[in-house]
């Protein structure tokens, strides 16, 4: 590989990295939904708080992630699943970590681990999307000659 293709690979990740955060960001501003009454965990109004926020984080990760994830899919690449370990890491598990970094130690531990879960989300839903697109094969081609069973 030149010099020059690798500047362009740079580049293209740098910018796929860049289009999935924002992505990840549209989706979290637009398709955010308040908590509904029914969701009321009989043991706090912290957790019912809490595990909202996650479950709706959640899917708006998940509906952020399908189109890069069907993109890795479409695209003819040789380690899509690298590619999509490292759009994760650098595309949102990074930057979250560096703007959550000063505050890191001076919170809560409930929202330590609430940064946890994020992280864990961030690095993990991309990566399982993609490979779950990439096991999904298609059925092979009928023949007309073949008969079926």
């Amino acid at each position: 590989m030149t010099h020059r293709q690798r500047l362009r690979s740079g580049l293209a990740f740098a910018a796929a990295a860049f289009v999935y955060n924002a992505l990840i960001a549209i989706a979290v501003t637009r398709l955010w939904l308040p908590q509904p009454a029914w969701w009321n965990p009989p043991v706090s109004r912290v957790l019912a708080g809490l595990s909202w926020m996650h479950a709706a984080h959640a899917l708006c990760l998940v509906a952020a992630s399908v189109p890069v994830a069907l993109v890795l899919r479409l695209l003819p690449l040789r380690r899509p699943m690298a590619l999509a370990w490292g759009l994760a890491a650098v595309g949102m598990v990074a930057p979250a970590l560096w703007s959550s970094l000063p505050l890191l130690f001076s919170v809560s531990p409930r929202m330590q681990a609430s940064l946890a879960i994020d992280l864990l989300k961030f690095a993990c839903v991309l990566p399982l999307l993609t490979w779950l697109l990439h096991t999904l094969r298609r059925p092979p081609p009928r023949h007309a000659g073949a008969v079926a069973a």
